[in-house]
């Protein structure tokens, strides 16, 4: 609990942090010190969430789904991050100028163009500015102490897409949105050995929207990303949406089927970007059951190949490969309009185990299974194949539709 001026565990964790500053002791122990930050400026911005939900029930219907919001806090006082498309100034989610509320120490609610709406401060009470004053100041300090001179208030990830409109259908904002789409699995072969039966193909994460799908991560922790989506307008501003993604540093192992070691290697990758499963189907085609699923989940996101060449799509790769610094405190992954994140049926995961399956299945790829990005489509993110068991024989394709 903090008093008012900033005292109690707050307090005890910034002269900790000093104290080892001061000392000179081991990087691990700072890095502790940061992450008992987070977890306090977590908490705070927790109970922030709390009462601001008590004022919002005595908003309009009509007023909260006519204005995209930001979850809260999630306006940074700076540009976040620099981008390989975009290293010049971003037109980023920014608080408006000091008011009599952010004088008080208040936080502002947030529009998608980062003002502040006019019923907001009507909905606010009289003894509110005072309350939260100096939990603010202390998460103000103490975010500074853990990230250096720029404070960056992200709000903590969810699990859900936030339950406002899809921004991508705003008209005013004139966002030019993403749409992954996972082609079919191609390149299909049989592995047999060792008892077991894999089912290998080829996999590739197709961007066919209007704008590239662009991450911006920033490390937390040893083990902790914040990243956000950048969404480019008309104007080539970009707009910064909080998601609840994370980067894992996977390792790949060096074994390639029919090619033997060519040395293992990890790599900055997104977690469960897409996912691999194997249906059953019946005589028209239809999905029947879930019966199998494969091991590949971890994507980079990157410029690879140029597959659907257009005046939208840039004639060069603009995100390249994974980055393999495991030191790294920032990370920006993405894949441009008309480009594709290929991985080939040799690559390790590439397959699903079909030990002792007969029939007729639907290998199905799915990009995005978690719904973590905003797309301008969500509902072709599918993909599948049918093939024969155990022969293994293609039977056809479906590409582009929204379940198996």
């Amino acid at each position: 609990m903090l008093g008012p001026d900033g005292r109690g565990a707050a307090g005890r964790v910034r002269r900790r942090l000093d104290q080892a500053r001061a000392l000179g002791r081991h990087r691990h122990q700072q890095e502790d010190a940061q992450e008992t930050v987070d977890a306090i400026l977590a908490d705070l911005r927790a109970r922030a969430k709390t009462r601001q939900r008590s004022t919002e029930r005595t908003r309009s219907a009509r007023a909260s789904r006519r204005e995209w919001r930001l979850p809260a806090g999630a306006a940074p006082a700076a540009p976040l991050f620099t981008s390989p498309r975009d290293r010049a100034a971003d037109k980023v989610f920014r608080a408006p100028k000091a008011s009599r509320e952010s004088r008080l120490g208040t936080t502002p609610q947030l529009t998608m163009d980062g003002t502040e709406p006019a019923h907001a401060s009507k909905a606010r009470r009289p003894g509110d500015a005072a309350k939260p004053r100096a939990r603010l100041v202390a998460g103000v300090l103490f975010a500074a102490l853990a990230c250096g001179s720029t404070v960056y208030a992200a709000a903590p990830p969810t699990n859900s897409r936030p339950r406002a409109r899809n921004p991508c259908h705003v008209r005013r904002l004139h966002l030019r949105c993403p749409d992954l789409v996972m082609s079919a699995p191609t390149d299909l072969r049989l592995e047999r050995g060792n008892g077991r039966v894999l089912l290998r193909a080829r996999s590739s994460i197709d961007n066919h929207g209007g704008g590239p799908m662009e991450l911006r991560a920033r490390r937390l922790g040893r083990h902790r990303w914040s990243v956000y989506q950048a969404i480019y307008d008309r104007r080539g501003h970009v707009h910064l949406f909080h998601t609840s993604a994370t980067l894992v540093f996977k390792l790949v192992p060096g074994e390639r089927y029919e090619y033997g070691n060519v040395g293992s290697a990890r790599y900055w990758k997104l977690r469960h970007a897409a996912s691999f499963q194997l249906w059953s189907v019946d005589a028209h085609f239809r999905a029947r059951a879930r019966v199998r699923t494969g091991p590949k989940v971890d994507y980079c996101l990157r410029d690879l190949l140029r597959t659907a060449p257009s005046a939208a799509s840039p004639a060069g790769p603009v995100y390249p490969a994974c980055s393999q610094d495991p030191s790294i405190r920032t990370d920006t992954l993405g894949t441009s309009v008309g480009w594709s994140d290929v991985y080939p049926y040799e690559y390790p995961a590439q397959w699903i185990d079909v030990t002792g399956l007969h029939g007729r299945f639907a290998f199905v790829q799915r990009s995005d299974p978690d719904n973590l990005f905003i797309e301008s489509n969500h509902r072709n993110d599918v993909s599948e194949t049918y093939v024969q068991l155990p022969s293994g024989r293609v039977l056809g394709r479906r590409i582009a539709v929204s379940r198996p």
